[in-house]
């Protein structure tokens, strides 16, 4: 008899653990939650907003798109050898050199 009840206790003690960890663990998760709801968003706008647009967390009007694929074609497209270190530093976000 003593068998059994060594592994009742025993069964008892894991299911109380495995309570505590799922208490845990959903914890963690709300924790996490309130953490991504609290982190600042970055939008970048284009420097002349000709429509009216939208942007989500994952996604964006084809308005938005449409604006900044412009504003970055008048990098890309219009390169010549007099112009094209100024385009490039402009592009990537880096400071013209002297």
């Amino acid at each position: 008899m003593p068998k059994y009840v060594e592994q009742w206790e025993n069964a008892i003690r894991d299911k109380l653990f495995l309570k505590l960890l799922a208490l845990l663990l959903v914890l963690a998760l709300i924790a996490n939650g309130l953490f991504r709801r609290a982190t600042n968003r970055v939008v970048i706008y284009p420097p002349e907003v000709k429509q009216e647009f939208w942007v989500g967390q994952r996604s964006a009007s084809k308005q938005y798109l449409v604006q900044m694929a412009l504003m970055y074609l008048h990098f890309l497209l219009d390169i010549h050898p007099r112009n094209a270190t100024q385009k490039q530093s402009r592009l990537l976000g880096k400071k013209r050199s002297a």
